[in-house]
């Protein structure tokens, strides 16, 4: 195991982090705006990232190693649209706003990535 901690942990942990994505999601879709606590759930998505990929690289041929996968192209997708697609992003955040479909598929995936987590970690306890 790449992490200090075994796989029913991070399939619980990976449900945890499906939830605040559900949270994150409906603040989107809620105020276009940024908020500090959408900031901190960023952070905590942004180190969950990284995990998963170390996750991902610990399980090669692994059958559930899609579900990191999938956390790992949802946030490819995530970086592509607001870097790429949308690169006018004003200087001042109070400026920056976040389209309510993405706060709506946010938390849609946000809701995909729990429940499979869930089932991942029944699976593994």
């Amino acid at each position: 195991m790449p992490l200090a901690f075994g796989v029913t942990t991070f399939f619980v942990l990976s449900a945890i982090i499906g939830a605040l994505q559900v949270y994150d999601g409906l603040l989107m879709c809620a105020d276009s705006r940024p908020r500090p606590a959408m900031m901190v759930v960023s952070t905590i998505e942004f180190v969950w990232l990284i995990v998963s990929i170390f996750w991902i690289v610990d399980w090669q041929g692994q059958p559930w190693r899609w579900v990191p996968l999938s956390y790992v192209g949802y946030n490819f997708a995530w970086w592509t649209y607001f870097l790429c697609v949308r690169p006018q992003i004003p200087d001042d955040p109070r400026e920056f706003s976040i389209p309510k479909w993405w706060g709506m598929l946010s938390a849609a995936f946000g809701v995909y990535f729990a429940v499979v987590s869930v089932v991942a970690a029944t699976a593994f306890a």
